[in-house]
């Protein structure tokens, strides 16, 4: 397969202006330093503030790439998450069975990945979220998006301090 030219878009949000910079030039460094990707151009755009924030910035940066195959492509996406992608040339791509097996089943193994984060981060949260209301309830009074955490902690509560049902001795 010929290689393929890639022009793609990566944002960077953060503070100050000055770290958001650095952070695409890190980044452009780090796809520098790969192996099987070249960077033929890129072009760092200065930080703008954001609306509505008072010290977030903002930018982006444009970068030509060239990489061997699809494969690589789709591990580009994954590692850099960027937000916009072109495939330039070629114009047409023929793939075999094969390759796009492999594709798709890295795509599916890292959604399962992320997936299995997402679920422990929720879990940990719920089970955080009922600990503080343990030791402070009252700051949950006010906010009524916990009611679910609020209701299953009582629930949990009550089921401990009902009375455990002694064996009576013959």
């Amino acid at each position: 397969m010929e290689a393929l030219k890639v022009h793609t878009i990566l944002e960077v949000l953060g503070r100050p202006a000055e770290n958001v910079t650095d952070a695409l030039k890190i980044i452009v460094d780090k796809m520098k330093a790969e192996k099987e990707l070249k960077v033929v151009s890129y072009n760092i755009h200065e930080p703008v503030p954001v609306k509505d924030s008072q010290d977030l910035f903002t930018s982006f940066v444009e970068v030509e790439l060239e990489l061997p195959s699809l494969n690589h492509l789709f591990s580009f996406l994954f590692v850099y998450m960027p937000a916009n992608i072109e495939i330039s040339y070629p114009e047409k791509i023929n793939i075999s069975n094969q390759d796009l097996n492999q594709m798709t089943n890295q795509l599916m193994h890292r959604m399962h990945q992320y997936d299995a984060i997402a679920k422990n981060a929720l879990s940990e949260k719920d089970f955080l979220m009922k600990k503080l209301y343990e030791v402070a309830p009252h700051l949950f009074k006010q906010n009524p998006n916990t009611n679910q955490v609020i209701d299953q902690s009582k629930e949990q509560k009550k089921e401990s301090k009902k009375p455990k049902s002694k064996k009576k001795k013959k």
